[in-house]
């Protein structure tokens, strides 16, 4: 099957952030960091952030209320969290030598507005190569609604059945493949060369 068109995820496919290490060099105190980090799932909360739903400054708000004693700690984190994400070196480098070989490459992205703007001018030096994408906080829904999906498609007039969606949630690659996408589920660590070239998209890693 033809494959022309690749789709990327962002967060944990493009660049990752290692919260623990984060906290530590935003000076956040032992104490505040461990109830940072023990804080629950909260039900709703990144979807109501990506989705646009409330601001950065509130999500920080409800978050702190969860670590009562440290608020303005737990405030701080989740406004500053995105100044400290990273590229994942070989999956740029990936997507970089597919733009080389010719194919189009598009960004679908659950993301905050504010944080968006900061790894878009900040932190991520590979937006460049996209000709264009989606992104949640702008499109105010979330994958794996399959509006998300169809609003790519349309903007860009992808033909998912010549298209590969990679995404580090089974969700979301499962959304994708019931609309005719490939998909690639990559979870931390997966070889995202292996798993294109299983699919007959083969591109040396010039690293390796």
């Amino acid at each position: 099957m033809k494959t022309d068109t690749l789709i990327f995820d962002i967060g944990s496919v493009l660049v990752y952030l290692d919260f623990p290490e984060a906290l530590k060099q935003m000076g956040l105190s032992g104490r505040a960091r461990k109830k940072i980090l023990e804080v629950p799932p909260i039900p709703g909360f990144w979807e109501a952030l990506d989705r646009g739903d409330i601001s950065r400054d509130e999500g920080a708000r409800w978050f702190a209320s969860y670590v009562p004693g440290d608020e303005e700690a737990a405030e701080y984190a989740i406004r500053h969290m995105t100044e400290y994400v990273n590229p994942i070196a070989r999956n740029v480098r990936f997507l970089r030598r597919a733009k080389a070989a010719g194919c189009r490459v598009f960004y679908l992205s659950n993301f905050q507005k504010e944080n968006w703007e900061i790894l878009w001018g900040q932190r991520a030096d590979f937006f460049s190569e996209f000709d264009g994408g989606v992104v949640s906080w702008e499109a105010r829904c979330i994958k794996p609604d399959p509006a998300i999906y169809r609003m790519l498609m349309e903007r860009y007039s992808i033909v998912p059945q010549h298209a590969l969606f990679f995404d580090d949630r089974e969700a979301n690659t499962q959304a994708a493949r019931e609309l005719g996408f490939q998909t690639i589920t990559l979870p931390p660590g997966t070889d995202i060369f292996e798993k294109a070239a299983a699919l007959g998209l083969r591109l040396t890693d010039a690293e390796k």
